[in-house]
């Protein structure tokens, strides 16, 4: 909720509930209050609670800038015409919100990958029409089901398993990885050339380090927030710990096993 506003601010004003993500080039994450530039926030969704919408922002923006801005998922121009997205580790805070967005926002057939029972559950309950096991070949997958490919491709996991993603991915289909790392560095992209296969980066972070476009930010959480309260999008909240067991949430996120997204409530 807004508590005070600056003399240039005129998007908001004090008693306003609204939601973020931030710019992680300031402080502020796990503080009861945090200055942030208006152009990064959007109204709250009504129908959520401040937990639930405290889940969205982060996974909501990476989502939405990495299927629709930089693989323009929702224009279905890619691929065949198959129009399947699939969406690697859809268990997750950003692949569950990626599922519903290429689902509910971009109107195509979703593949999504999981490695164990829950989280498998976790994306059919997101939206996801086919669950694969990523621990296992996709491609060899995606083939059994009789398709030939995947048009555009989602990837929360690291860039080691890239060559399954280039194999997986039809002719003129798109990638977007949200992890880079050492991998990066090394990334073997030939196989995409011979399919004119397009590979994107996205990261959630990149406008407000940078000061370009902040206002897109904001004008993609209203608008999620309107798809959620209309019911066409959910929060994927799992678990809310409270501040005293910060240690016990951090260590939940270091195992990889968890589903959905963590919310730490300061009480």
């Amino acid at each position: 909720m807004v508590t005070t506003v600056g003399a240039e601010a005129s998007k908001f004003a004090v008693g306003d509930e609204v939601y973020f993500a931030g710019d992680i080039t300031r402080q502020g994450s796990y503080a009861e209050f945090v200055a942030v530039d208006e152009r990064l926030v959007g109204r709250k969704p009504r129908r959520l609670s401040f937990d639930e919408a405290a889940a969205v922002p982060l996974t909501a923006l990476t989502a939405w800038e990495g299927l629709i801005e930089m693989i323009q998922a929702d224009r279905g121009d890619a691929g065949t015409g198959g129009r399947v997205c699939l969406i690697v580790g859809g268990g997750g805070g950003a692949g569950s919100m990626a599922i519903q967005i290429a689902k509910q926002v971009c109107g195509l057939q979703v593949i999504a990958s999981a490695s164990r029972p829950d989280s498998a559950a976790f994306c059919k309950r997101m939206g996801a029409d086919i669950v694969i096991n990523h621990q296992h070949p996709m491609v060899d997958q995606i083939t059994q089901l009789g398709m030939s490919g995947a048009d555009y491709i989602f990837s929360t996991a690291r860039l080691g398993n890239f060559p399954d993603l280039v194999a997986s991915l039809n002719p003129l289909g798109k990638i977007c990885c949200i992890l880079s790392g050492d991998e990066a560095k090394r990334l073997d992209v030939s196989g995409l050339f011979p399919i004119r296969g397009t590979l994107a980066f996205e990261l959630m972070f990149t406008r407000p380090r940078t000061g370009l476009e902040l206002e897109r930010q904001g004008d993609i959480l209203d608008r999620v927030a309107t798809l959620i309260d209309g019911g066409t999008l959910v929060s994927t909240m799992t678990h809310v710990y409270p501040w005293t067991s910060v240690q016990e949430a951090h260590r939940a996120i270091e195992t990889g096993h968890t589903v959905g997204k963590i919310v730490m409530r300061v009480d």
